[in-house]
């Protein structure tokens, strides 16, 4: 781990302390729980993260084919596009996605990784990717980026929980 990055992993996510204080809306957990369908549980996405995160870009990608990941849903700044899939080689979201961690990337600008590249390209400074698992496996990454300022522990133990309600979202979509 380099001093530009935070991890955190599961099992420590688990028992944090800060885990058992995290305070979400509960009309986004109901309306999360109520979401069946793919497209549903992203739209319940696109509404709510503004107000759970300061932040100027989020995106959910998910395992698309062997070596790549696919970029379903972005809001906010445009950096990335879904047009072409993400390798999960060279990239911060495919580090995250195999070593289930969450990631803080302090500095893009410093980061060697395609991803990060371009956020920063962007103007974007931080980001912050957190693995979407269910049943120990990992289905993709729910990430938050942003212009100025950092993510915090606090926030880190907060987006993990919201990728963890994601996972298990997701596991019970009928599509």
């Amino acid at each position: 781990m380099s001093s530009n990055e935070y991890h955190l992993s599961y099992e420590c996510f688990l028992e944090h302390p800060l885990y058992q204080q995290i305070c979400l809306p509960n009309r986004f957990i109901k309306d999360l729980n109520q979401a069946h369908k793919r497209l549903a549980i992203l739209r319940v996405l696109t509404h709510w993260l503004p107000f759970l995160f300061n932040w100027d870009r989020a995106s959910v990608v998910l395992a698309h084919y062997e070596g790549y990941l696919n970029l379903v849903s972005a809001f906010g700044s445009e950096a990335i596009t879904n047009e072409i899939p993400l390798p999960i080689d060279f990239t911060l979201v495919g580090r995250v996605y195999k070593t289930k961690k969450l990631i803080i990337c302090k500095h893009l600008s410093l980061s060697k990784e395609q991803d990060c590249r371009m956020l920063a390209q962007a103007g974007l400074v931080t980001c912050m990717d957190a693995p979407i698992i269910y049943q120990k496996q990992c289905f993709g990454t729910l990430n938050v980026a942003r212009f100025s300022g950092d993510f915090s522990k606090e926030e880190a133990i907060q987006l993990f929980f919201i990728a963890d309600l994601l996972g298990r979202a997701l596991q019970l979509c009928k599509d």
